[in-house]
């Protein structure tokens, strides 16, 4: 099998179950897609890992962005 290399997905600590922000009024919808994306990546890392596959799985919190 050919390596991928590198991909890159832009997540969020909003998508932590280990760090709840109850704070973040109106941010269920957002936090449940970041959370399904968190775990979505941990599962296709540790499959490419038990395939001897070196391709690498990167999940970005680029900051908090006032808009």
């Amino acid at each position: 099998m050919i390596p991928i290399g590198t991909i890159a997905f832009m997540s969020s600590d909003s998508g932590s179950a280990q760090s709840f922000r109850e704070m973040e009024d109106g941010f269920a919808a957002y936090a449940a897609s970041k959370a399904a994306l968190n775990q979505a990546l941990r599962h296709m890392a540790a499959e490419l890992k038990r395939k001897d596959d070196d391709t690498i799985i990167l999940a970005l919190h680029p900051g908090e962005v006032a808009t």
